[in-house]
């Protein structure tokens, strides 16, 4: 068992030719306005809205680090200066060397689910939504 190594490492092959596809077609920008327009029509609606990231395992981890994830998520986000949380669990401690609550390296099953839920409540009750 090489706990994920495999296949994190071609997740990130996949990802890497998608997001080089995705700057080439100018798809990124796109995106970057969808989620602005759904942001604000949720906030004209009266939601509160929050963005979330889900925790990974320690294998999927070592190929989407800090620093791919800010070239491939985290600038994108930063520059709509949206005015909503971001709670990012990517590599919260509680789950990121705990193969129990993983169906794979990027997904957790139903009870990484079950505590991810609890802790994002609790973050949603500190920040005041709920």
């Amino acid at each position: 068992m090489n706990n994920g190594k495999y296949y994190s490492e071609r997740k990130y092959e996949m990802v890497e030719a998608q997001y080089k596809q995705a700057v080439e077609n100018r798809d990124i920008e796109q995106n970057m306005e969808r989620v602005t327009d759904i942001v604000t029509y949720c906030q004209t609606k009266g939601y509160r809205v929050f963005l979330a990231m889900e925790p990974v395992h320690a294998s999927y981890n070592a190929c989407f680090d800090e620093a791919v994830m800010d070239r491939l998520v985290h600038q994108h986000l930063a520059s709509l200066e949206l005015d909503v949380p971001f709670l990012n669990y990517m590599t919260d401690e509680r789950f990121i060397h705990q193969r129990e609550y993983f169906h794979n390296p990027d997904h957790l099953n139903g009870k990484g689910r079950t505590l991810l839920s609890s802790l994002v409540y609790e973050d949603l009750k500190r920040l005041g939504y709920l």
